[in-house]
This record gives structure tokens, C-alpha cells and sequence, in this order.
């Protein structure tokens, strides 16, 4: 079993320059430079000896897939700037999320945000779900934070559905913060994709028998449940010329 580099390597190649829906600019030019890099690392480092190694007579299929095997937890490491680049990405997505769906009372003291939280709830206990989701949404769309401090901080949970607060609260993240919203979602297109090819790669090496706690701590990336266990692993040189 080999990771198909080559073909992995052709896929990658048909994504260059694909203009997605929502991408700018600025952001596909960072994508096309992970890969770039990424394509770049396997012809360089994987490919030819990938081939070598299934293109060598001395070996029988065992020891090949053990050879390749060991050749990928060699390339392991080459690839963990994939990690770092999701990890960066994921601490800006949750600055984002901070400045643009944070919702804070107004009033600063906390027996009287308590009180007049108490207030607004009990103006509201009549009503049913539709209802209160049309008073979530109109808050947000007026910006009148306390009311939606105190539906959403209820002692019983939220007053508003999951699918309104979403909703009421995109809309006054786009209204209040364009800019910042706008960088936002290139921001969480380049997370998907970077969580993409760690999925990609990880799964690849995963195939050709790489250790899944290696993948997982170089990668970032789970590709097998904790209780999955692994055949002993075998070296190449136990094959030669036993086939």
C-alpha cells in the first residue's frame, strides 16, 4: 500500500486557482502558497523515494509497505507547519468571535444588571418561543444589549432559540463591525481549508501505517479512536530478499 503521492499531488495541483465562492483575493493567494508548499514538500521528499521503494525487487509486498511506511514517519514533521497554520488561524477565529458576538450588558453593577435582567425576563415569561425570538431579533437589531444580556443569561438557559441568536447576532456583527466581519469569514474559509489537508495528509500517512499519536501530536489531527490498535511494526530490512 502506497499514499499514491502522485495522484495526491495531481489533485492538489487542479485546486490551484480556483476562485471559491466568498474567497478574496488576498486569501487564495494564502491558500495556493500552502499548496505550493505542500506540493512542493511531497515531489521533493516523498515521491521519488515512494517510487524507489515499489519499484525495488528485493523486497516482497510486506517489506515494501513496511519501507513506506517508515518513509512517512520520516516525512511526518516536514508537514507540521499545517498545525501551526490552523492553530494561528484558530486563535484569530476566536478573537473574531470574541469582538463580533460578544454581548454585554450595559450596566456595570452587578446587583443592578441582576435586577433589571430579572425584569426584563418576567416580561417575556408569556410569551412563546416564536415571540421571544422576534424580541431577540429586534434587540440586536436596536442594539439594546441588556435585553439580550438577559434573555441569553437566563437561569433556565436561553430565552431564544440557537437558530435566532445566530441569526440576530450575525446581522449585528456584519452592521456594527463590516470590516472586521468581512476579514471573519476569509479568516474561517482558510481555517476549513487548513483543517482540510490536515485531514488529508493525516489520513494519507494514516493509510500507509504512520502511527496515529504521531499524527495526532505532529498534525493536530485525530485519525483513529484511542482503543484502535496497531500491528507490530515490521522493518524493511526483515523482507530483503525473501520474497
Amino acid at each position: 500500500m502506497s499514499m499514491s503521492a502522485q495522484t495526491l499531488i495531481v489533485n492538489l495541483k487542479t485546486q490551484l486557482g480556483v476562485i471559491g465562492k466568498g474567497w478574496s483575493q488576498g486569501s487564495i493567494a494564502t491558500r495556493d502558497g500552502w499548496l505550493n508548499r505542500l506540493i512542493t514538500e511531497l515531489e521533493e521528499e516523498y515521491e521519488g523515494p515512494e517510487s524507489k521503494i515499489l519499484n525495488n525487487e528485493h523486497l516482497n509486498q510486506a517489506g515494501k509497505m513496511a519501507a513506506i511506511r517508515n518513509l512517512g514517519t520520516k516525512f511526518l514533521p516536514t508537514v507540521a507547519w499545517l498545525k501551526t497554520a490552523a492553530t494561528r488561524l484558530g486563535g484569530e477565529d476566536k478573537g473574531f468571535r470574541t469582538l463580533l458576538y460578544a454581548v454585554k450588558s450595559p450596566i456595570k453593577d452587578e446587583l443592578r444588571r441582576e435586577l433589571r435582567n430579572g425584569d426584563i425576563r418576567r416580561l417575556l415569561v408569556g410569551q412563546n418561543q416564536a415571540e421571544r425570538d422576534t424580541q431577540f431579533f429586534l434587540a440586536a437589531e436596536q442594539d439594546r444589549d441588556e435585553v439580550l444580556d438577559a434573555m441569553l443569561d437566563s437561569p433556565m438557559g436561553p430565552m431564544v432559540s440557537e437558530e435566532m441568536k445566530q441569526r440576530a447576532l450575525d446581522a449585528r456583527a456584519q452592521r456594527q463591525h463590516p470590516n472586521d466581519y468581512a476579514a471573519f469569514q476569509q479568516n474561517t474559509l482558510l481555517l476549513e481549508y487548513a483543517h482540510m489537508l490536515q485531514e488529508l495528509v493525516g489520513r494519507r500517512l494514516y493509510g500507509i501505517g504512520v502511527d496515529a499519536a504521531k499524527i495526532k501530536d505532529v498534525l493536530g489531527v485525530t485519525v483513529a479512536s484511542e482503543d484502535e490498535v496497531r500491528r507490530p511494526s515490521v522493518t524493511a530490512e526483515q523482507y530483503v530478499g525473501t520474497k
